[in-house]
């Protein structure tokens, strides 16, 4: 297992276990409701898109499963959906972004599987990357455990 560097709970330095002395009151923590995960993609006219992983909340690779990312023309073309992050395992999460055309096609990310932790989620939220761009460390699971799309 790898050291916990970051409080768990606001990302403060632990101080020897998995929260930091100012956990309970911390002004800085992760939001309870979840986090939100964003794209940047240009889509055609009815396109929509999902996150697809390997946990059950995203659709276990499925991407009709997985939650859809909303837009409007204020923001698009950022995408953007909030995700509860209960019960997320320790090791993190695999995903990609994918568009599904208005025919019904599927188009999926053409890069390595992202990856995300709840102690990464912090960097993950202060940038906005485009579809299929890949600029992210390489996932830390094994390359054997989760599927490749």
């Amino acid at each position: 297992s790898r050291p916990i560097l970051t409080c768990h709970f606001c990302f403060h330095p632990p101080h020897g276990s998995r929260t930091c002395r100012e956990a309970a009151t911390c002004t800085r923590k992760m939001p309870a409701e979840g986090l939100t995960l964003s794209v940047l993609a240009e889509t055609r006219p009815g396109s929509k898109i999902c996150v697809a992983g390997s946990i059950e909340q995203l659709g276990s690779w499925s991407p009709q499963s997985g939650p859809f990312l909303t837009t409007d023309p204020s923001t698009y073309p950022k995408w953007s959906v909030t995700l509860d992050s209960k019960g997320w395992p320790a090791g993190g999460i695999e995903y990609k972004f994918v568009i599904i055309e208005p025919e019904g096609a599927n188009v999926w990310e053409n890069r390595a599987n992202r990856w995300l932790s709840l102690e990464s989620s912090r960097d993950l939220l202060l940038r906005t990357p485009w579809f299929g761009q890949v600029d992210d460390p390489p996932s830390p699971l094994s390359p054997d455990a989760l599927p490749k799309h």
